[in-house]
């Protein structure tokens, strides 16, 4: 599965996990941690997602906001 190419095609909260996990499509339909995924560089899933990891663990890998992204403000 490493570095296997897939596509996100939602999430879920299982109960009584602090992780997110993403139900993914390749050949098969199967949940992952959406922690143990990557995203293409400079795009808005890349960056929410290191956002997420950074809520997991502050050692995670930064992450730039894409070109044109503006966070909206409360």
């Amino acid at each position: 599965m490493l570095g296997t190419p897939v596509t996100v095609t939602g999430s879920d909260y299982p109960d009584g996990r602090r992780e997110l996990t993403a139900r993914c499509r390749d050949a098969l339909q199967q949940q992952l941690a959406l922690a143990d995924l990557t995203f293409r560089d400079r795009t808005v899933a890349a960056w929410l997602h290191a956002a997420y990891r950074r809520y997991l663990s502050p050692e995670a890998v930064p992450a730039t906001a894409p070109a044109g992204w503006v966070f909206p403000h409360a």
